[in-house]
C-alpha cells in the first residue's frame, strides 16, 4: 500500500470549483478540470485524501476523464486517498465499468510504452511480455486498508459488469480481505445474489472458504431474514405483521400472481429473465409494483443460492467445531425455506447442539415458530429421544419453551396477543412431551410450571392492564350503541296516532316498520350482547390460563356483535330515512361503502385473535393439555 506524499493545498475556491466541474460535462469545465490537473496533478481535493481524478470517477463524467487521461501517470493512476482506494476502487464501487475499463487501458499503454519515465528501468531491463503483464496487475491488485481489492469491492456493490471486466485483468478470485471474506462473502453480505451465483458457479471451491471467524457463505446467508419470503410481508403466515392487514392481503395476492422473475438452467448459470407479454413487463414494471418484483426475485435468488450452498456440503461436522451452525443459526432468525432445505439435503444435520448443548427441537420451542417446529418433528429421526434430552443446565424443551423472547415476530402484534400466544405455545410443547418432564427441576430447582409464572408474571400484567383500558373503551362505545337503539324503539319515524297511539305509518307501511324495528331489535340485541362479553373480560382475574382461549375468545365475539350492531345502526338509520322519503337516490353506493369500511376495520382488529384461535384450537393436544396443566 502506497504512503502518502507531502502535496500542496490548493485554495478553497480552486476546490470548490474542481467539485462543481467533476460533475459537469461541459467543455468549459472540462477544460478547467484539464488544466487544474496540469498545474498540481494528483494533489488533494477534500479532506478525505480523494484526488481530483478520484472525484472524476466519484462522479462518473467520462468526457473529464478522457480529457485528463493523457496526463495522468502510473504513480497518479495508483494514488490512494485515506481510506487506501485508488479511482478504480471508486469505480468498482459506482459500477462506472466504462471508467474502469478507461483506467485499466491507460494503464497497460503506460506499462508498453518507452517514453513513460515510470516504466523507463523496466523498459531498458529488456522484459519479456509476462513481466510487463505481471506489472499491469498492480491496479487492479492494490489494496485499500481493509485489505479490499477493486474486485472485492465490484462484487460487494453488486456490479456485475465491472466484476467481469476487473476478472478478467485478475484471475485469483480467491483473494480475501484482511477479515478473510471472499469476493463471494462479499456478494452475499450486499444480498446480491444473483452475483453470487455466477461467482459460486465459476469458483465452487469459494462455497467451503470460511472467513476468519469461520463464517460461510452460508452462514451470512443463515443470518439474513428478509431475503427470503418467510421474513417478508409477503408471507400468508405473516399476515398480521403490518398495521392494515386488508392492504396486507392485496400485497400478498400481488405477490403470488406475479411470474417467477428468473428461470435457472443449471448451478451456476447467469439467472435469465422471462420474457413476456409487452404489457405484463409495463405492469409489473410500474413503481408500485416493482418492489414486490424486486423483492420476489430476491427471494426466489436467496432459495436458489441457498440451494446450490447446502449441495455443496461435503461434511456438516465442520460446523461442530466451535463454528456458528447455519441450521441453529436458521431456526433462530425463522428462515423456513433455509431450515426445510438443510433437513432435506443433510438430515444429519439435525443431530448439532448448540454451545449450551441445546438440540434443534430446543431451540424451536425457544424461538416459537410453529411451521418449523413441527417441520423438525418431521425429519428428525430420533425424536422421542430429542424431546426428553436436557442441555447442560438441566433445562427440557418445556423449559426452553418458557423464555420471552423480544424478538419472536408476534410480539408485533401487541403486549396481549403475545401473552397468550406465550401461554398457548407452552401447553403447545407440554402436550408433545411426557408428563413427567413438567415436573423436572432444572438444576436451580425449577420446574418449568414454576418457571414459566415467574417470567411471564410482568407480561401478564401488562396485557391483563392493556387488555382492561381497551375493553373500557369498547365498553363505552357499546353501551352508547346499546342506549340508542334502545331510545329508537319509541321513536318510530312518522310520529303516532293520537287516538289510539299507534304508529302512522303502521297503517300505510306496515313491512317497513317492522323491517325498521326488527333492525333496531338487532343492533340492541348486539350490542347488549357485546358489552355482556366485554364486562365479563372487565371482571377477569386474567389467570395464565385464561389468555389461552377464554379471554381471546370473549374478545373475538365482542368486538364480532360490535360489528354487527354497527351495521345494523347503519340500516336502521337508512330504514328511517326510507320512511320519511327523504332518502337520495345515491344511497345503495353509500350504505355499500360504509359496510365496506366497517368491514375493513373489523378484520383489522378481528383477524389478529381469529388466526390466534384457529391454531390455538385445532392444534392436536392443546385443549387436552389445557385441561390437566396447573399454574
Amino acid at each position: 500500500m502506497m504512503a502518502h506524499s507531502t502535496t500542496t493545498i490548493i485554495p478553497i475556491s480552486r476546490r470548490a470549483t474542481a467539485y462543481h466541474c467533476a460533475a459537469d460535462n461541459s467543455l468549459p469545465s472540462i477544460e478547467l478540470l484539464r488544466k487544474y490537473w496540469i498545474d498540481d496533478p494528483a494533489v488533494e481535493v477534500d479532506g478525505r485524501g480523494n484526488t481530483l481524478l478520484h472525484l472524476i470517477v466519484i462522479c462518473g463524467n467520462e468526457e473529464a476523464l478522457k480529457a485528463l487521461m493523457g496526463f495522468v501517470s502510473l504513480q497518479q493512476l495508483k494514488k490512494q486517498n485515506i481510506r487506501g482506494e485508488t479511482a478504480l476502487h471508486e469505480a468498482a464501487r459506482r459500477g462506472h465499468v466504462n471508467i474502469a475499463r478507461a483506467l485499466l487501458e491507460r494503464e497497460m499503454w503506460l506499462a508498453s510504452s518507452n517514453s513513460m519515465p515510470d516504466y523507463r528501468p523496466l523498459v531498458t531491463r529488456n522484459v519479456n511480455l509476462e513481466a510487463v503483464e505481471e506489472e499491469l496487475n498492480d491496479l487492479v491488485s492494490m489494496q485499500n486498508k481493509m485489505g479490499e481489492i477493486p474486485l472485492y469491492v465490484a462484487a460487494a456493490s453488486g456490479h456485475t459488469k465491472v466484476f467481469e471486466l476487473l476478472e478478467t485483468h485478475y484471475s485469483d478470485c480467491n483473494t480475501q480481505r484482511e477479515d478473510g471474506c471472499t469476493v463471494l462473502h462479499a456478494a452475499v453480505m450486499g444480498e446480491y445474489y444473483s452475483m453470487a451465483i455466477s461467482i459460486l458457479g465459476r469458483y465452487p471451491q469459494l462455497s467451503h472458504k470460511p472467513d476468519m471467524r469461520g463464517n460461510t457463505p452460508l452462514n451470512l446467508l443463515a443470518t439474513s431474514p428478509s431475503s427470503f419470503k418467510s421474513g417478508s410481508m409477503y408471507a400468508l403466515a405473516n399476515l398480521g405483521r403490518r398495521p392494515f392487514i386488508p392492504l396486507q392481503v392485496i400485497v400478498i395476492v400481488l405477490y403470488h400472481l406475479i411470474p417467477a422473475a428468473h428461470a435457472f438452467h443449471s448451478a451456476g448459470d447467469h439467472p435469465q429473465k422471462k420474457e413476456g407479454n409487452r404489457i405484463v413487463n409495463s405492469i409489473l414494471g410500474s413503481f408500485w409494483i416493482k418492489p414486490i418484483v424486486d423483492m420476489k426475485r430476491k427471494n426466489l435468488l436467496a432459495e436458489e443460492l441457498a440451494r446450490i450452498l447446502i449441495e455443496q456440503e461435503a461434511d456438516w461436522s465442520y460446523y461442530s467445531n466451535g463454528v456458528s451452525d447455519p441450521l441453529i443459526q436458521a431456526i433462530e432468525k425463522s428462515i423456513y425455506e433455509l431450515v426445510e432445505k438443510i433437513v432435506e439435503q443433510c438430515p444429519d444435520s439435525t443431530n448439532c447442539v448448540d454451545e449450551k448443548g441445546r438440540n434443534i427441537l430446543h431451540l424451536a420451542a425457544e424461538y416459537k415458530n410453529i411451521r418449523i417446529y413441527e417441520l423438525l418433528k418431521r425429519h428428525v429421526v430420533n425424536k422421542e429421544r430429542m424431546l426428553v434430552e436436557v442441555d447442560y443446565e438441566g433445562n427440557t424443551i418445556v423449559h426452553q419453551s418458557t423464555i420471552v423472547n423480544p424478538t419472536f415476530p408476534h410480539i408485533s402484534l401487541g403486549i396481549f396477543y403475545a401473552t397468550c400466544w406465550d401461554v398457548f405455545w407452552f401447553v403447545r410443547i407440554s402436550g408433545d412431551c411426557p408428563p413427567h418432564l413438567r415436573y423436572l427441576p432444572n438444576k436451580e430447582g425449577m420446574t418449568a410450571t414454576e418457571l414459566f409464572v415467574t417470567r411471564t408474571k410482568t407480561q401478564r400484567e401488562d396485557a391483563g392492564k392493556a387488555m382492561k383500558d381497551m375493553n373500557g373503551s369498547l365498553m363505552v362505545v357499546a353501551a352508547l350503541i346499546g342506549t340508542i337503539s334502545f331510545a329508537a324503539l319509541f321513536t318510530v319515524p312518522g310520529s303516532y296516532n293520537q287516538k289510539h297511539g299507534y304508529p302512522l305509518l303502521l297503517e300505510s307501511d306496515k313491512k317497513g316498520v317492522e323491517l325498521f324495528l326488527g333492525y333496531d331489535a338487532i343492533t340492541l340485541f348486539a350490542s347488549t350482547f357485546a358489552l355482556g362479553n366485554l364486562l365479563s373480560i372487565q371482571l377477569s382475574r386474567f389467570k395464565v390460563d385464561e389468555f389461552c382461549i377464554a379471554l381471546p375468545l370473549k374478545y373475538l365475539v365482542a368486538i364480532s356483535a360490535m360489528y354487527y350492531a354497527a351495521c345494523f345502526t347503519v340500516t336502521t338509520t337508512l330504514q328511517a330515512f326510507i320512511l320519511e322519503e327523504c332518502l337520495p337516490n345515491s344511497y345503495p353506493a353509500f350504505v355499500t361503502f360504509i359496510i365496506v369500511i366497517l368491514g375493513l376495520g373489523y378484520i383489522d382488529a378481528a383477524y389478529y385473535v381469529f388466526s390466534y384461535l384457529l391454531w390455538a384450537i385445532l392444534t392436536r393436544h392443546t385443549l387436552t393439555s389445557l385441561t390437566y396443566q396447573t399454574f
